[in-house]
C-alpha cells in the first residue's frame, strides 16, 4: 500500500475517537513487529550486542507457539487477546484486547533501557504487533505510518493503545 493510503486508513481509525492526554513512553530503544517465526530467528540470530526484549502475543484458544517461550536471557511479556474489534466477536473465549494489556505494555517498555530492541510478534505480524507498535511510535511522537503501509494494524488495539475514547 502506498503512505498515502497507509495514512488514510490510520486517519479513518481514528475517526470518531478522542485521544485522551497521551501516556508518557519514555522508552527510547528500537521497537520491530514480526510474526512468530519471524521474531524466534530475530531472537536466535541476535549477532546485536544490544539487549532484546519480547512482547509475545497470542490468540485466546491456540496453544502457544514456541517463539512464546522465551529465549535465555530475552525480558518477556506475554499477553493473550485475540485479532478482533469488538467484544463478542470471534469464536466463544475469544479475548477483547483491554486497557489492562494497554496497562501491561507500557509499563513493560518503560522498565527498559534504551539500548535495548523490543521485538513484539503476534502470530503473523500483521495486525495486532503492528497496532501495538504503531501505536507505541505515535506515544512516542513518531510517524506510525510504515506500520499502516507494511500490515493492517488492528484499529481496536491502535485506538485502545492511545487511549482513544468516543467522545
Amino acid at each position: 500500500m502506498d503512505v498515502d493510503g497507509a495514512a488514510r486508513r490510520r486517519a479513518r481509525a481514528l475517526e470518531g475517537y478522542v485521544l485522551n492526554e497521551p501516556d508518557s513512553v519514555r522508552f527510547g530503544g528500537k521497537i520491530l513487529a514480526f510474526g512468530q517465526i519471524a521474531a524466534r530467528d530475530y531472537l536466535r540470530a541476535a549477532e546485536s550486542p544490544r539487549p532484546a526484549a519480547l512482547i509475545a502475543i497470542t490468540s485466546a484458544g491456540w496453544p502457544p507457539p514456541q517463539s512464546f517461550l522465551s529465549p535465555r536471557g530475552v525480558k518477556t511479556l506475554r499477553l493473550v487477546f485475540n485479532d478482533i474489534v469488538e467484544p463478542n466477536s470471534g469464536f466463544p473465549g475469544s479475548i477483547l484486547f483491554d486497557e489492562d494489556h494497554r496497562v501491561q505494555i507500557l509499563r513493560f517498555i518503560n522498565g527498559l533501557s534504551d539500548q535495548t530492541t523490543l521485538v513484539v510478534h503476534c502470530r503473523h505480524g500483521v495486525s495486532r504487533s503492528r497496532a501495538v507498535v504503531a501505536a507505541l511510535r505515535r506515544l512516542r511522537g513518531e510517524d506510525d505510518v510504515d506500520e499502516w503501509v507494511d500490515g493492517d494494524p488492528n484499529e481496536h488495539v491502535y485506538r485502545t493503545m492511545l487511549g482513544a475514547k468516543r467522545p
